[in-house]
């Protein structure tokens, strides 16, 4: 079990790396992104043992959400992002997710 903090740091990390894919983002500020989380302790990666499934479960019933679209806050820069949430193809997240979870097992 994580706590809420914890979620948010990783969530965040991979936001950005999602930020980037969407073209709203540049790619050198992720790894600034990470650090700052890593420098607090936080976590970056996902636990063991959770699933894509899982996830898109979770992700599924955010009240960002519109229906069965996944909405995600998008950020431009380090403390910056677009005022209101954008949708996010379903393909799109699986595969920033699918990063996310390879990463997390390669530790």
């Amino acid at each position: 079990k994580m706590l809420h903090g914890e979620c948010v740091s990783i969530g965040c990390v991979w936001e950005a790396e999602l930020a980037v894919r969407m073209g709203h983002l540049e790619a050198a500020h992720v790894p600034v992104i990470r650090r700052c989380f890593e420098q607090y302790g936080l976590p970056v990666l996902a636990p063991e043992g959770l699933t894509l499934e899982k996830l898109m479960e979770k992700m599924a019933v955010d009240k960002k959400n519109q229906g069965k679209t996944i909405r995600c806050t998008v950020i431009t820069s380090i403390g910056s992002s677009i005022d209101h949430p954008l949708p996010v193809p379903r393909e799109l997240m699986e595969s920033v997710l699918t990063e996310m979870l390879k990463a997390s097992a390669s530790g």
